[in-house]
């Protein structure tokens, strides 16, 4: 039990693709022999493809540094950051691949990105708050959806700050007595794709007191 456990320790070090245990008799009593198969270590980590972004900013997301041990999972996981990164920033089309890495007898990590377009807001809208309880004024005060700073500075299409977006106006709606309002959104990427109107449509419902 007790070497059962050791080989689990060791494995869940992530130094090791294989640990056994092995025995051997002596007259002096039994040896444990613990037989290791070492990760191949990092020599590169590569990012192919990217432009609007630059490898160092990669880098500090995936985490993964020449030197370090091959480790499949965590190779899978710098994809997942990466495609959080580029969605914070816009990018909501990016893809992204794994070229080399989730193999342990890789020698390298080897990402490939195709960006897309990043998406910023050219305007955020309401629509369906025609009762006079709220204006859009009033609403945009509770979202973090805005149009870009002059039109230069952050402002960009997060889907997850939407659906944050979303769930903080149908709170408002509902700590007031609307405890059927129900919040979509529609986005319309504009011709270019680049600059996307954003509108919050909102089914109100009828006012309980």
């Amino acid at each position: 039990t007790v070497v059962q456990r050791d080989v689990r320790n060791l494995a869940n070090l992530g130094w090791f693709v294989d640990v056994k245990s092995l025995y051997e008799r002596t007259p002096q009593g039994r040896i444990v022999i613990f037989q290791v198969v070492e990760r191949p270590t990092i020599r590169y980590v590569q990012y192919v493809g990217n432009t609007k972004i630059k490898d160092k900013t990669l880098s500090k997301q995936t985490l993964l540094k020449v030197g370090g041990s091959v480790d499949p999972y965590a190779v899978q996981e710098g994809k997942r950051k990466l495609r959080d990164y580029y969605v914070s920033k816009g990018f909501n089309n990016v893809q992204i691949s794994i070229l080399e890495g989730d193999k342990p007898t890789d020698q390298g990590v080897t990402y490939l990105i195709h960006e897309g377009v990043a998406q910023k807001i050219w305007k955020t809208k309401f629509v369906g708050n025609d009762s006079g309880f709220v204006s859009d004024s009033r609403l945009k005060t509770l979202i973090k959806s805005k149009p870009p700073i002059l039109y230069m500075f952050k402002g960009f299409l997060d889907r997850d700050k939407i659906d944050a977006d979303i769930a903080a106006i149908t709170d408002y709606y509902r700590a007031h007595g609307y405890f059927q309002a129900r919040v979509s959104r529609e986005i319309d990427p504009g011709d270019e794709g680049d600059w996307s109107t954003l509108t919050f449509v909102i089914h109100e419902g009828i006012q309980s007191k």
